[in-house]
């Protein structure tokens, strides 16, 4: 049996509850930040309307999902914060998930994310791409 990584979702966002940037750029549910128990992080884009962007080889890189590292600078709006001040920001006060609790996989999704369209929560797809 494959032990399952332990991993906590924060929700980034104008009305998130987890970490809260109040910043006109920044989408009512603009990002997802997962740590993993490894001490990596995993950044989506919640089809945020001005995108996320990561600070790499000198330039600003926009993404939909990626692994981002702790002192990588990251772009939300107008703000910018590298992952680890955007853990230190997060008001996520309950326990982690287990992957296998959450009906999350051993992997975090690779190429297209399929979400919610109400929630912007990343949603379970048939289809490995």
């Amino acid at each position: 049996m494959t032990k399952m990584q332990t991993i906590q979702v924060h929700k980034i966002g104008r009305d998130a509850k987890d970490i809260i940037i109040n910043d006109q750029g920044v989408s009512r549910h603009h990002a997802e930040l997962i740590a993993l128990k490894d001490g990596r992080y995993y950044l989506t884009d919640c089809n945020s309307a001005s995108g996320t962007f990561i600070f790499r080889n000198k330039q600003w890189q926009k993404i939909k999902q990626d692994f981002v590292a702790e002192n990588e600078m990251i772009n939300l709006g107008k703000s910018q914060y590298t992952a680890h001040e955007l853990m230190a920001m997060s008001q996520k006060k309950k326990p982690s998930l287990s992957a296998e609790n959450s009906g999350a996989s051993n992997h975090l999704p690779i190429g297209k994310v399929k979400r919610d369209p109400i929630t912007g929560d990343i949603i379970k797809s048939d289809s490995p791409y």
